[in-house]
């Protein structure tokens, strides 16, 4: 599981065809409106799910190894979650189904994450297949892959998506529903025991449509030992030229989300395992 400056799709002139008396047509460019509040939260949602909450229904921070080496130091893992791991010369191979754990914001997360990494544990992939977050009539589902740099000895690590799939979907509102590309370029870091940071920026791009997203260093998404959710940090989501702030704090699962030229809207997400 697991920013937004947003860009309208300029769209080349087209000629119209016929004789030399044809006059040039210019189509009209789609306008791309700024991000609504619901809209902000969906990709909020979308955005822990294939960067956070897989690792957190694994208790794993961010498929980050807890130690140096070929194998990964898995800890308990919850029922709902069943591992097969294999090792190869050089490579080491995790696979973890997730089978109705809790996902971000309530609801489920099913389906498959394939962690494959090298000795020196330090060169990782993330493939997802058919990652599924379910909540009421709403549904998040990612395939594709994710790459990971790990410096074990800073503790940090860079997270690099590249057109992965991103689908969303809302029996309630079907006219919501869009199938996305998910890119991303993140900063990992958990040097300070029990905390996890994360940063950078990512985009969604919808027939042209592009949704960006950004996460400050200054203020940097923050997960501690004890809270699902982030207790810190906020995402800029920028679309059409109008920015979205979506932000959380405490107590557990505070959100706030700030439309363009709205006033702030805070609520308080579904508690962390439910």
């Amino acid at each position: 599981m697991r920013l937004l400056n947003a860009t309208l799709l300029t769209l080349p002139f087209l000629l119209a065809c016929g004789g030399s008396n044809s006059p040039e047509q210019t189509p009209a460019v789609p306008q791309a409106k700024p991000m609504s509040a619901d809209e902000a939260r969906a990709a909020t949602w979308g955005f822990l799910t294939v960067e956070h909450s897989a690792a957190v229904a694994s208790r794993m921070p961010g498929f980050i190894p807890a130690g140096e080496g070929r194998l990964l130091s898995l800890p308990p893992l919850p029922p709902c979650v069943s591992v097969v791991s294999s090792l190869g010369p050089g490579i080491t191979t995790v696979a973890l189904t997730f089978n109705a754990c809790a996902g971000p914001d309530g609801g489920t997360l099913n389906g498959s994450v394939t962690i494959t990494f090298n000795a020196q544990a330090t060169d990782f992939s993330v493939a997802y297949q058919n990652l599924v977050a379910r909540k009421d009539t709403r549904t998040w589902t990612f395939n594709g892959s994710k790459s990971l740099k790990v410096d074990a000895a800073a503790k940090q690590a860079t997270l690099t998506a590249n057109h992965l799939s991103a689908t969303f979907t809302d029996s309630a509102h079907p006219e919501t529903s869009k199938a996305y590309l998910y890119d991303a370029s993140l900063h990992a870091d958990w040097a300070t025991a029990g905390t996890y940071k994360l940063s950078g920026t990512f985009s969604l791009t919808d027939n042209g449509t592009l949704t960006s997203g950004a996460i400050s260093d200054a203020a940097p998404l923050t997960w501690t030992e004890g809270c699902c959710y982030p207790v810190s940090g906020s995402i800029t989501f920028t679309r059409g030229g109008a920015s979205t702030n979506a932000s959380f704090g405490l107590p557990c699962g505070t959100l706030t989300i700030t439309p363009a030229g709205q006033a702030a809207q805070t609520q308080l997400l579904a508690a962390c395992g439910q």
